[in-house]
């Protein structure tokens, strides 16, 4: 992936944090108002997150998704399967970058967290099954719906030791052609063959359906995982 065309906000940093790590935020110009907005109504405490680095993909259908295949939307464009190069190329050597600047714990580590939502949950997914260079997945409604995801998901590079939660709606799906109208069958697949190779993780429901539950998918993950 040509780094040097990519536009200059696709990687936005946070204030440095008293509280040691680093959280990654995929699709962050839609994710970081969100929690900020949480965080401002008092529904999360900032002073309990680490710092947090943004990153915005240049198309969502290109740098999440993990293969091409065709779009399930006559709408939208293909799927253009370089989440692989966006990993490897963009989010990765920004994560080993940031982390040397961050607070670490007394024995001197860095806890990693990566939060994605929709296609960029798909894509930590991705990168769990890949290099699971991450302590922690926060995954609010991941595209589990992908063709052939959840049929070729591997845990063998998954670490036992990682803690991940996914938040989604029960009514994610409903008036959606497949495959997305199976998102809830797909999901249930993947966490009963990831939840034997990293058993410390929460699986949480709402009655929303994938868009108007965000935020409160967003603020459950966070209380999940710094009790913010």
């Amino acid at each position: 992936m040509d780094l040097s065309a990519l536009p200059d906000n696709t990687i936005t940093v946070g204030e440095r944090s008293e509280v040691p790590g680093l959280l990654v935020v995929l699709h962050g110009s839609l994710l970081m108002p969100k929690i900020a907005a949480l965080i401002s109504a008092g529904k999360l405490d900032a002073e309990k997150l680490p710092q947090w680095i943004a990153i915005t993909a240049p198309s969502d259908q290109d740098c999440y998704s993990p293969w091409s295949a065709t779009s399930v939307r006559t709408e939208a464009p293909n799927f253009g399967g370089l989440g692989q190069e966006f990993l490897s190329d963009v989010v990765l050597p920004a994560v080993e970058k940031y982390t040397a600047l961050t607070t670490h714990t007394a024995e001197d580590t860095c806890p990693l967290t990566l939060l994605g939502y929709s296609l960029s949950g798909l894509c930590s997914l991705f990168e769990m099954q890949t290099t699971c260079r991450f302590d922690q997945y926060l995954l609010a409604s991941p595209s589990t719906w992908f063709p052939n995801f959840v049929e070729t998901f591997d845990t063998s590079h998954v670490r036992s030791d990682v803690r991940w939660c996914i938040a989604s709606g029960e009514n994610e799906g409903n008036h959606h052609p497949e495959p997305l109208r199976s998102v809830r069958q797909t999901t249930d697949t993947l966490v009963e063959k990831l939840a034997p190779a990293a058993p410390n993780y929460q699986r949480l429901m709402d009655f929303y359906d994938h868009h108007k539950g965000l935020e409160l998918r967003l603020q459950r993950l966070l209380n999940f995982s710094f009790g913010a």
